[in-house]
């Protein structure tokens, strides 16, 4: 599979899989509540999963799970396409995640995800057409599920 994408590291540009209309974000895009919220953990399998956990030790953590390709920027502007899944050294770029504290994390109605990290690094995630592009558990649940669409129950 091909992949397109854009990039501007100052804009929240959106990555997109070819095949699918465009890279631009079309719609209704929902910020979550997870800004302040620090990476304490990274997973690896064949997901790729980042635990948040707020402030307050007696909130409920909450978890990004990944399926997917996905584009993580780094704080020096560096662009790494990922695939969850073996071999796992390939994600060694990715985490320069942990520790981070997430400045905003955003949903769009086309189901992108977009994780921006108060060190100026980026998480992208687009829909997949055959599986589930990602997962978010915790007080604001959403699932990207195959063709990508709404996240978030009508």
């Amino acid at each position: 599979m091909s992949v397109a994408f854009t990039l501007d590291v100052r804009s929240h540009a959106i990555p997109a899989m070819a095949g699918l209309a465009s890279g631009a974000v079309r719609g209704e895009v929902r910020e979550l509540p997870y800004r302040g919220w620090a990476v304490t953990r990274i997973s690896l399998d064949w997901q790729f999963r980042l635990l948040l956990a707020p402030d307050d030790p007696r909130s409920e953590a909450a978890e990004i799970i990944v399926e997917a390709e996905f584009e993580y920027v780094a704080s020096d502007g560096s662009a790494h396409r990922l695939s969850p899944g073996p071999p796992q050294e390939n994600l060694a770029p990715a985490l320069g995640m942990h520790a981070q504290t997430v400045a905003s994390c955003t949903a769009s109605a086309d189901g992108h995800l977009a994780v921006s990290f108060e060190d100026g690094s980026q998480l992208h995630v687009s829909p997949t057409l055959k599986y589930d592009a990602w997962e978010i558990c915790g007080p604001v649940g959403m699932l990207c599920g195959a063709g990508g669409g709404k996240p978030w129950p009508d």
